[in-house]
């Protein structure tokens, strides 16, 4: 590549980074104050609900894990698949 090529890319990528920065941090105050209302409505809601949500998570991620693996496993059983490579 040329050299002056990569240095306009690279300025251009500084300059970008930079617009994009301030943009958000003009930006943050009006999207904090549209939030509020959701941040309130979600810190009344009681510590053994959001622990109850994680417990749902995991157990759906395992179940769903576990489903994968036992697919992947009656593949390479029957041949349909020579297993991890």
């Amino acid at each position: 590549m040329v050299k002056g090529a990569e240095t306009v890319k690279t300025a251009s990528i500084v300059a970008g980074g930079s617009a994009a920065v301030i943009g958000v941090a003009e930006k943050i105050g009006e999207a904090t104050g549209m939030l509020s209302p959701l941040t309130s409505l979600l810190s009344d809601v009681p510590g053994w609900i959001w622990a109850l949500l994680a417990v749902g998570v995991a157990v759906a991620l395992w179940k769903t894990g576990a489903k994968v693996e036992r697919t992947r496993l009656k593949a390479v059983r029957l041949g349909e698949d020579a297993g991890p490579a």
